[in-house]
């Protein structure tokens, strides 16, 4: 009668310490991969949903997971197409933690243009060229993109004429 009771109360103990060793990361990665399918969500509708739940729903999911770099992206992504002011330093972090990542530059760029600000817009050229130097066509159009949202009409025609 004692041996059983000590073997389950060693058996009891040892799932005690099993569940709290794996309570915490199990959590965690629930947490991130709820974050990420809200994240997923929200840009699947960023053209076509209300703009006010699609902000709700990225700040829920940003707070599940704050360092989610794709949670980041779609946020970034999301208040560019607001015209958000903060959107641009989402993509200067963003930038920041993945130099190397096209996407982060891309998205930096029309942060810049979303925030007229043409020197961040110049440095995210130089950025997008770094990351995808054999995106040399589609850097072209984006710099025509921005020319003509500076409304620089003349400049941007001949930039075209230099594409065509």
């Amino acid at each position: 009668m004692k041996k059983s009771w000590i073997i389950w109360i060693g058996i009891t103990g040892i799932l005690v310490i099993v569940v709290t060793c794996f309570a915490k990361p199990t959590y965690r990665s629930f947490k991130t991969w709820r974050a990420q399918t809200i994240a997923q969500e929200v840009e699947e509708s960023i053209g076509t949903s209300n703009f006010k739940t699609s902000v709700s729903k990225i700040l829920v999911a940003q707070k599940l997971s704050p360092t989610d770099h794709y949670v980041k992206q779609v946020k970034g992504k999301l208040y560019n197409k607001i015209h958000h002011p903060k959107s641009q330093d989402i993509w200067v972090q963003l930038v920041k933690e993945e130099p190397l990542k096209f996407e982060n530059w891309k998205g930096l760029f029309y942060a810049a243009m979303v925030t007229r600000d043409p020197k961040m817009a110049f440095m995210a050229t130089v950025g997008l060229q770094k990351a995808a130097p054999e995106k040399d066509l589609l850097l072209k159009q984006l710099e025509f993109e921005f020319l003509l949202s500076a409304n620089q009409v003349e400049k941007a025609t001949v930039h075209a004429k230099k594409l065509l």
